[in-house]
């Protein structure tokens, strides 16, 4: 029979043409029939009984799989199910249609029903996109996909008398559940994840959805639109405690017992339900379907088994609609169980009102064993100001304890050095900045906040900078006391020791102890950030006044009291550390030691005699003391500079006698207000005659402490004697002197007499004196006896005419042989001249004066001499006459006589 019709149907399409369209007599099974592409189709058809349906059906599309199609299905599937899914109630034909921006997708609903909805039939999605080359299209070069992609059309508009077939290249699976849906949505790009997760965060949503009888619209926000919620609000939608407000907000996403395509009639608008109670505006416009009257879908009619999803670029409530609170952000921000605790001692009307200045301190839920249980404890994690930006320094709490008096207790807040963690009383980590909602900050600490210590155990922390106060404190009872309000400053180990014997004499006695520091004790908090640049007078536990004035840089103060002197003086102190806080107040460690030392306020005096007795130095003080030097120097108003020898140095001293008689050397006079050291350069003089002394650098390359002391004479020029010394202990009274406890005796330089310190300069006084006049004498006599020799030469040449000759008074005379080379014959000249001759008148022989003028030759033969090899030095020998002498001498015997002849020459 089926190849009768076959024929006929074949031998109709031949006869017409081929035409596009069919008889009216036609049905979709007729044409399906009439090609064979779809016998196996036809097949199928009459085995799950779903011919008469074609047949009997009006207006209907039928999604036809080819033969190609089936015949690649794997076994197994339910056939009837998915054809049935394949036959739309509406006449699907894109002549029917006119596209435009917000036509291209439509939703059809299929005979195929939920399977837990037979009411609800189950929803089909087409699209039309422009065909590309060698695609197959419609009449409008349109092509038609169907079910997001899943398949396509490759033969469009195959028109029957009661519907119309479009053939497909893949059959289509059935949609999924809602949840199903919401977790694979969008072409497989999940945009929706986010609002998924809420959803599926309520299973309760999806199991009335999928088991109910009814069908629904879901408006979905892509991820994005939920980026309006910070971390800390997103946090809160997805806990336990946000269970409701999640629920409001997913069910305002959902209108129920509806299906509303982008393809309905809407008309200008209507309201809708939603599950959570309040209506959605639903209007339809040229640019597609609108919600609110202002949210366009981003992507509209994703199918699933008993409606559609639509999804928004944003969400349909405002972020108003949560109405946040500090709680809410409490729980966000992982401190629940603080949250809770606070609730339960009812601190909600305190911490919820968003018009609270407020910041409160949230430890985390890691933290649960370390949480405060009192309401006290509570209540200091919350400061009455708001915190944006977290800084070192102190922050008042509104903890209002009885132990500071009715006032606020503070956080210290401080760096971590280490990992430059903040630290919220030296023990809470902060985790994070500050977080803002209305006018409360959240700032969660790894840990609870502890209250401030005692003193005690406040004081214990700082051991290693101040166990010298501490240990005083200990004598006094201090640790012990209920204080109700103070301001401690105390002096760190360092500046204890920099006091040296002054300190160990304040510590000595718990009277003076007590009154140094007591008298750095304030009866109220004042903390680091409540010092001014101006000063602030405040009232101690001596009861004188204390005036407090910061530096600009916020690390020292100046201190200034009448207790400190009559000027009231001032002490600039460093904060070692700032604001380290205790149940009854505050502590600062400071780098010095102020001492009061003004009667009328309760002061001290420390004289160097209570500094040397304090360090056991007995018998130097006995040495001053014996030279009448101890009122004077070891007084209360001494200003002296003492170098002091313990008892054991002036033992092994060699000469006691001359040490105690010495010992003023070892008193320097008061010079200048500042310390005896090196730097000052200094000279001082001492209570020893004459004697001065000057401190000098360390010795090069000597790291032992050791100093050069000059001990000098200071008239005179005195000698210096330079001795190495070192200051084995130091210490300051309250009147200025300073006293220094050495290693070794001092020797004094020993006085020089008047020749020791002069005679150098005396002898080269005398010697160059003694030079000079025997200088004179000689130059004097030369030129004397050199004019009478010329005159006695005069003589010997017979110049009897000018000269007289003289005869001593002896009656004897000299001759004079001295040896001339002025050359006359061949050998040397010998002169003879008489000594005895009386030259007369001196100014007739100047032209005679020169010793080397030569002898003229008309002079007498008689007085010339040749004496020929003869080298012999001036002689002058008595004689009467120069001619007896040469007679004599010619007469007389030698070895070598002499041949005496005329030199006429």
């Amino acid at each position: 029979m089926w190849v009768v019709r076959y024929f006929l149907v074949i031998l109709a399409v031949i006869m017409t043409g081929l035409p596009s369209s069919v008889s009216a007599s036609t049905s979709v099974v007729d044409l399906l029939s009439s090609s064979p592409d779809f016998t196996l189709l036809i097949r199928v058809l009459q085995r799950t009984g779903l011919i008469p349906v074609l047949n009997m059906g009006r207006n209907i599309t039928f999604l036809a799989p080819s033969d190609q199609v089936l015949a690649r299905l794997p076994p197994g599937l339910d056939m009837p199910t998915l054809l049935r899914y394949l036959i739309l109630t509406d006449r699907v034909e894109s002549s029917n249609f006119s596209f435009s921006a917000s036509e291209d997708e439509h939703v059809f609903f299929s005979l195929l029903r939920a399977p837990s909805s037979p009411d609800v039939p189950l929803p089909i999605k087409i699209e039309w996109v422009t065909a590309g080359k060698d695609e197959p299209a419609d009449a409008n070069g349109q092509r038609m996909v169907v079910a997001s992609g899943e398949a396509k059309v490759v033969r469009h508009d195959w028109v029957a008398d009661n519907g119309v077939v479009q053939v497909i290249d893949s059959l289509i699976s059935l949609p999924h559940t809602l949840c199903g849906t919401l977790q694979d949505s969008n072409r497989g790009a999940n945009q929706i994840s986010v609002f998924a997760s809420l959803v599926g965060m309520h299973p309760m949503i999806c199991r009335l959805l999928d088991n109910a009888l009814d069908t629904a619209t879901v408006l979905a926000p892509v991820n994005s639109a939920f980026n309006i919620f910070n971390d800390v609000e997103f946090t809160y939608l997805q806990s336990g405690h946000g269970h409701d407000d999640r629920l409001k907000f997913v069910g305002m996403h959902f209108l129920y017992s509806s299906i509303y395509r982008q393809n309905d009639t809407i008309g200008d608008g209507i309201y809708v339900p939603s599950l959570a109670g309040p209506a959605v505006s639903i209007q339809r416009t040229i640019h597609g379907i609108i919600f609110n009257k202002h949210i366009k879908t981003v992507y509209y009619d994703v199918v699933f088994q008993n409606g559609v999803i639509h999804t928004l670029p944003s969400l349909l409530t405002p972020l108003s609609f949560f109405q946040f609170t500090p709680r809410k952000y409490l729980i966000g921000l992982s401190a629940t169980q603080f949250a809770d605790e606070l609730q339960f001692h009812g601190f909600n009307a305190k911490f919820d009102d968003l018009q609270i200045e407020q910041t409160i301190f949230a430890p985390v839920d890691d933290s649960v064993p370390d949480l405060p249980a009192s309401y006290g404890a509570l209540e200091y994690h919350f400061a009455n100001i708001i915190i944006d930006e977290l800084q070192p320094g102190v922050v008042t709490s509104r903890a209002n304890l009885a132990t500071l008096g009715g006032r606020f207790q503070m956080f210290k807040i401080s760096v971590d050095v280490t990992n430059q963690n903040l630290i919220i009383n030296g023990v809470a980590k902060v985790l994070r900045p500050p977080v803002r909602i209305g006018n409360t900050a959240i700032i969660t600490v790894d840990r609870a906040v502890p209250l401030p210590p005692s003193l005690r155990l406040a004081a214990g922390e700082l051991l290693l900078t101040v166990s010298t106060s501490l240990k005083a404190f200990e004598d006094l009872g201090l640790l012990n006391e209920q204080i109700n309000g103070a301001t401690l400053f105390v002096p760190d180990d360092a500046a204890w020791r920099e006091l040296g014997i002054t300190g160990k004499y304040i510590l000595s006695s718990l009277q003076i102890a007590k009154v140094v520091l007591y008298g750095l004790q304030i009866t109220e908090p004042v903390y680091s950030n409540e010092f001014q640049a101006a000063s602030v007078q405040y009232d101690t536990r001596l009861g004188h006044e204390l005036a407090l004035r910061s530096s600009d840089h916020g690390d020292s103060i100046t201190l200034r009291s009448p207790a400190y002197g009559d000027n009231d003086q001032d002490y600039t102190v460093v904060l070692e550390y700032q604001d380290v806080l205790f149940d009854g107040g505050v502590i600062h460690v400071i780098n010095k030691v102020p001492i009061p030392t003004a009667d009328g306020a309760g002061g001290i005096e420390i004289s160097a005699r209570d500094l040397l007795e304090v360090e056991h130095v007995t018998k130097f003080v006995g040495l001053l003391d014996n030279a009448g030097l101890g009122d004077q120097v070891l007084g209360t108003n001494s200003r002296y500079v003492i170098l002091a020898l313990q008892d054991s140095i002036i033992d092994l001293a060699p000469d006691a006698a001359e040490l105690a008689s010495a010992v003023g050397v070892y008193v320097l006079k008061p010079r200048q207000a500042e310390l005896f050291n090196a730097a000052s350069g200094l000279v001082y003089d001492t209570e020893y005659a004459d004697v001065e002394v000057l401190l000098t650098a360390p010795v090069a390359n000597n790291d032992d402490g050791v100093f050069l002391l000059h001990v000098r004479r200071s008239r005179y020029g005195d000698g210096e004697l330079v001795l190495p010394i070192r200051i084995l202990l130091h210490g300051v009274t309250t009147s200025g002197a300073q006293v220094y406890v050495i290693d070794r005796a001092l020797a004094i330089p020993l006085r020089q007499s008047w020749w020791r310190r002069h005679g150098l300069l005396a002898g080269v006084v005398l010697l160059s004196g003694i030079t000079l006049v025997v200088g004179v004498g000689l130059v004097g006599f030369n030129i004397f006896h050199r004019r009478r020799r010329n005159r006695g030469y005069l003589g010997c040449l017979g110049n009897r005419n000018k000269h007289k000759q003289r005869h001593n008074s002896t009656g004897g005379s000299f001759i004079r042989f001295r040896r001339s080379f002025s050359g006359y014959g061949n050998g040397r000249n010998i002169i003879i001249s008489n000594d005895d001759l009386d030259y007369g008148d001196e100014e007739q022989d100047e032209d005679t004066d020169d010793e080397n003028a030569p002898f003229l030759p008309s002079q007498s033969s008689d007085d010339i001499l040749n004496v020929q090899d003869a080298d012999a030095e001036i002689l002058e020998l008595p004689a009467r006459s120069s001619r007896s002498l040469l007679s004599s001498s010619s007469s007389a015997g030698n070895a070598n006589p002499v041949d005496v002849s005329a030199d006429r020459g």
